[in-house]
């Protein structure tokens, strides 16, 4: 992605480890925004989340799943995904592959190669095109016991941010 050779303009998660990275397309505004999004983890399993704005999701690379109240759903490149803000949802990663190739000569002399595959650490990393519409709300998790404000699941540090930090949760 030619954008992403310049620093995103805004990191969600620690920054030694985000979450995601966010470029704005168009000047940010109150009617609209156009980001580009590179997931690098997948959402916190903890709860679902909305959104504060309606929003339309398309994936550029990669795949990730969809987890909703109803249903999971793979999601794939280039098939727009559109939500209300007040849709549930949270999206869980791939792992990445690592393919290892050996090279070794059988007892007729003749090279023989043998591929495995395992799951890396790392997850594949989705590029999204993210539009939102203008905010309309509040956002949050949805807990057993009720939906929480997203400061007070996520927890926000003395500087107003939550970089870095792991909020309580819907305990």
């Amino acid at each position: 992605m030619i954008l992403s050779r310049r620093p995103p303009d805004f990191v969600i998660g620690d920054p030694e480890a985000p979450y995601l990275l966010r470029w704005y397309l168009i000047p940010r505004n109150r009617w609209f925004n156009v980001y580009l999004h590179k997931f690098l983890r997948s959402d916190e399993d903890r709860a679902l989340h909305d959104h504060p704005w309606w929003w339309v999701s398309l994936i550029l690379r990669g795949r990730y799943l969809e987890h909703t109240p109803s249903d999971t759903f793979l999601r794939r490149a280039w098939r727009p995904r559109w939500g209300r803000a007040t849709a549930l949802h949270r999206v869980e990663l791939f792992r990445a592959r690592v393919c290892t190739t050996v090279r070794t000569p059988d007892q007729n002399g003749i090279c023989r190669t043998r591929h495995s595959f395992s799951d890396a650490r790392s997850m594949e990393a989705v590029w999204t095109i993210f539009i939102t519409g203008p905010r309309v709300r509040e956002w949050g998790f949805a807990c057993p016991n009720g939906w929480r404000h997203w400061r007070d699941f996520c927890g926000v540090r003395e500087d107003g941010t939550n970089s870095g930090t792991t909020g309580r949760g819907c305990a």
